[in-house]
């Protein structure tokens, strides 16, 4: 599909789900789409949105890097991904937070929870988050699970 039709074919996606994706910001850093989307939900008044997409982008990228591991570890160092643990705990502290006064949040709380990969805190913090290789070897010994709580969210 040529780029035009992509950009088009976001455009109308973002319309239709009602979330603030803007493509003339996609040049600027990470962190600064991120904001400005933050922003525009607050703005919106549907902060649940953002928090939903953002973990439904986690879901997808663990989706993806349980499909080739070795490519994924390989190419990042060891603080990029201490910054990725980071994120992620960042994320789960706000689905945690706004699942106490959000019904929408409670259920992506919900959802996280009947669909975790590792089954406790002690599994996530000494196997997955401890190191990029304790990472990369829960990932491949976990790979069918990263890749049902994916598919769980196409159903």
């Amino acid at each position: 599909m040529p780029c035009d039709e992509v950009n088009a074919s976001i455009t109308k996606l973002t319309v239709e789900v009602n979330y603030p994706f803007d493509l003339e910001i996609q040049e600027l850093p990470l962190s600064e789409i991120l904001k400005h989307e933050y922003g525009k939900c607050k703005e919106n008044g549907d902060l649940a949105i953002f928090w939903q997409f953002q973990y439904a982008v986690l879901c997808e990228f663990g989706y993806i890097m349980s499909n080739n591991p070795e490519l994924f570890y390989a190419k990042i160092t060891e603080d990029q991904w201490q910054a990725y643990v980071l994120e992620i705990n960042a994320l789960n502290k706000a689905i945690n937070e706004l699942a106490k006064y959000d019904e929408e949040m409670a259920q992506v709380l919900a959802f996280r929870d009947k669909n975790k990969v590792f089954t406790s805190i002690e599994d996530n913090n000494t196997n997955f988050f401890q190191s990029k290789e304790s990472a990369k070897q829960s990932r491949i010994a976990n790979k069918d699970k990263f890749i049902a709580k994916r598919n769980a969210l196409l159903q």
